[in-house]
């Protein structure tokens, strides 16, 4: 099957680039929407890529070809990362995170704190992603 980098018409929160790096990926769009804002807030050259890629990537056509409904198919059942609802102390970014890669939530929030207390980071780190993850369905 050959596939080819568009920008998503299904799966988009502005102009469709981080859905469309996440189908081509095949990985959850969340984790790409956490890495553009956080290259965005430490470098500001998250913004640049960003709007070079939404000039570049073409948008997907509305006609979907039998390989990209085979394709989303394949696409709509991988994990996605979402905020716990089970495993919270807050918002539940590092319990959705612990669920995500399967490990234990308080490895992810024992990092975050030493990133807090060391870089100053760990809090704005943790506000980008309670804004960006979304909560756990019922």
């Amino acid at each position: 099957m050959n596939r080819e980098l568009t920008r998503s018409l299904d799966d988009r929160r502005l102009a469709g680039v981080c859905g469309g790096l996440a189908a081509y990926f095949d990985i959850d769009s969340t984790i790409i929407r956490i890495v553009f804002a956080l290259l965005i807030l430490a470098y500001g050259s998250g913004l640049l890529a960003y709007i070079l890629a939404w000039i570049l990537i073409p948008e997907a056509s509305g006609i979907k070809s039998a390989d990209t409904i085979e394709y989303r198919s394949l696409y709509d059942h991988t994990r996605r990362l979402y905020r716990s609802r089970r495993n919270r102390k807050i918002a539940g970014v590092c319990g959705g995170i612990a669920e995500y890669f399967n490990i234990d939530a308080t490895i992810i929030r024992i990092l975050l704190v030493l990133m807090a207390l060391f870089y100053g980071s760990g809090f704005l780190i943790y506000a980008v992603c309670a804004f960006i993850i979304p909560e756990q369905p019922y």
